[in-house]
């Protein structure tokens, strides 16, 4: 049995115009919609072999959230790479082809504006809480590893980043991330 759904109206003048345009406001409606959606969203894919941020290598990066907090995942252009491998540290001399000035990394705020951020030897603490193991990459950076001990606040419009592993690239040997260098908050997909 079949059910009858009215009838079907022959294409008129009125009506392809009607279609045309509810077809071209949509139309219109989709490019606006993608062209936001570009701008703001990015994709980021760890290729190290060995992660700072283990578990995740794909992260959907946020562009328009800039303003982070303490425990977000954040992507930021590195500045001030190039002074460690101009000063002819052996590993910096190795890092030159992957970490050069504005290359993009990815790190978890570990601190922000007015923290207290103590570096030792033995570990990192923000605020009296441990955030992070030793200094294992001064031996590789061939420096004593109390070259980059500290006991300071974190200044304002700047944030203190690390990474999850002992081994990881982070502000322990480099230092504070500025506000303006930050990309956007990460989110990890995969």
């Amino acid at each position: 049995m079949f059910r009858s759904i009215g009838w079907i109206e022959p294409w008129t003048a009125r009506s392809a115009a009607l279609f045309a345009a509810k077809a071209g406001v949509l139309l219109v409606a989709l490019a606006v919609a993608q062209s936001y959606f570009v701008k703001r969203y990015r994709i980021a894919i760890d290729t190290q072999a060995t992660q700072c941020l283990p578990g995740t290598r794909i992260y959907l990066v946020d562009t328009y959230t800039r303003d982070v907090r303490r425990g977000d995942v954040v992507v930021f252009s590195a500045r001030g790479l190039d002074k460690l491998i101009e000063q002819g540290h052996a590993a910096a001399q190795a890092l030159a082809p992957s970490y050069r000035d504005g290359t993009k990394l990815i790190k978890v705020v570990a601190g922000v504006s007015g923290d207290r951020v103590v570096v030792k030897d033995d570990g990192v603490t923000v605020n009296g809480k441990a955030v992070g193991e030793g200094l294992d990459l001064a031996v590789t950076l061939a420096r004593p590893p109390e070259a980059f001990a500290r006991d300071e606040q974190v200044p304002v419009g700047m944030y203190w980043v690390m990474g999850e592993t002992r081994d990881s690239f982070d502000s322990r040997y480099w230092g504070y991330v500025a506000r303006t260098q930050v990309i956007g908050r990460a989110y990890g997909i995969l």
